[in-house]
């Protein structure tokens, strides 16, 4: 009978345990909750008691993340001025990341002026990769002005180009082929035309016949694609952690 209830206890202490990583079952600091509830007064106390300006909620959250996700630019400003780093890369979108993702052209121009690298990015795509998604070009001009790579790719293989071109957007494919843009490089899909010929939603016959006229023929079946492997030994920093 005692084992029968020395196993029921390990299942049940194992299970929870399992699901369960310490790090996610924080509450979140009281820097997280002022920036949360939107109070810049409270927050700046916060800094003056000399709280930890970097510290995350877990391995994928910090205050600096949620007050660029909630647009709170004076926080932002305030949080860096007290420490938070620009440039702290999460398991998820980093900082530059996450306001390219919301279509954010103040916070980026905010977070490049307080030096936010746009070239590193965390487990998740770059910034340069995310504005191509949101078809925003003034995005994309402020990171290509200061620096950003037109041709970095996440995980695994998207560039700006190709992920412009999955969306059928010949201009600013254009645009991106005129910053240097290679069209020839390959994601797990194959490359842009690839890309663009296999579209269903998007698909622009205009597009497939301009990249025809700067890209490599492709031969299907694609061969020699993305080496997902290679790219992970080149940028350690974004390998997923997340199970």
């Amino acid at each position: 009978m005692k084992r029968l209830i020395l196993l029921a206890c390990l299942i049940v202490t194992g299970c929870s345990r399992s699901r369960e990583p310490v790090v996610l079952r924080h509450k979140p600091s009281p820097l997280v909750q002022a920036v949360q509830k939107q109070d810049l007064y409270e927050v700046r106390h916060l800094l003056a008691s000399h709280v930890e300006a970097n510290e995350h909620v877990s391995p994928y959250d910090s205050a600096l993340a949620t007050a660029i996700r909630m647009k709170q630019y004076d926080i932002v400003e305030e949080l860096i001025k007290g420490g938070a780093d620009p440039r702290t890369l999460l398991d998820g979108d980093g900082p530059l990341e996450t306001a390219a993702a919301n279509e954010d052209l103040r916070m980026i121009k905010l977070l490049l002026s307080q030096k936010a690298d746009p070239n590193r990015s965390g487990s998740g795509t770059p910034a340069i990769v995310r504005a191509a998604e949101q078809g925003s070009r003034e995005i994309l001009d402020e990171l290509l002005r200061a620096g950003a790579d037109v041709n970095d790719q996440d995980p695994e293989g998207k560039t700006a180009l190709i992920e412009a071109s999955q969306k059928g957007n010949l201009e600013m494919a254009r645009y991106l082929i005129s910053k240097g843009a290679d069209p020839n490089l390959a994601s797990q899909r194959g490359p842009a035309l690839l890309v663009a010929e296999h579209e269903w939603e998007h698909k622009n016959p205009d597009l497939i016949a301009y990249l025809k006229t700067v890209a490599k023929e492709v031969h299907e079946p694609f061969v020699g694609g993305f080496d997902q492997e290679a790219f992970f030994k080149s940028h350690r920093n974004r390998r997923p952690t997340r199970q």
